[in-house]
């Protein structure tokens, strides 16, 4: 399923109902859909907040899909150029947190969340595709 949302905070509620709606009609586990809106949250949050230069009214285009043992979600902006993945293993391993110092807090915990993260930038836009394995007996 895919979804539209625009480059405003409040819209993320919109996606985090369309999610749960989908996770209710196919048995998610609580703890699985808390993982999917925790990683969804985080990165529409840093795609809203960090980028975008310029206070124009921008589309953020949201898909996920679901299988029995897991889900894919998709981000396709058209933001700054900016590679999470990259961004992350080039951050020093810091296992203090300051919660006043800016810097990807939020990224590690969906680097720590997800299975697998791929990312490319394709005509102009950031393209963000994490796979989501779900957790045995957490129903």
């Amino acid at each position: 399923m895919q979804i539209e949302i625009s480059n405003q905070i409040n819209e993320i509620e919109k996606a985090h109902q369309v999610l749960k709606e989908q996770s209710l009609n196919r048995f998610i586990g609580e703890n699985d859909f808390k993982r999917i809106c925790i990683v969804s949250d985080e990165i529409l949050t840093n795609i809203i907040t960090h980028g975008y230069e310029d206070n124009d009214h921008h589309r953020i285009h949201f898909r996920f899909e679901y299988f029995d043992d897991g889900c894919i979600l998709e981000f396709t902006d058209d933001g700054i150029h900016f590679n999470p993945f990259d961004f992350i293993q080039n951050q020093p391993i810091d296992n203090s947190v300051d919660v006043n110092k800016e810097g990807g807090i939020g990224l590690r915990l969906v680097h720590h969340l997800t299975d697998q993260i791929h990312y490319a930038r394709i005509e102009n836009k950031n393209n963000l595709r994490l796979n989501l394995k779900f957790l045995k007996g957490t129903y």
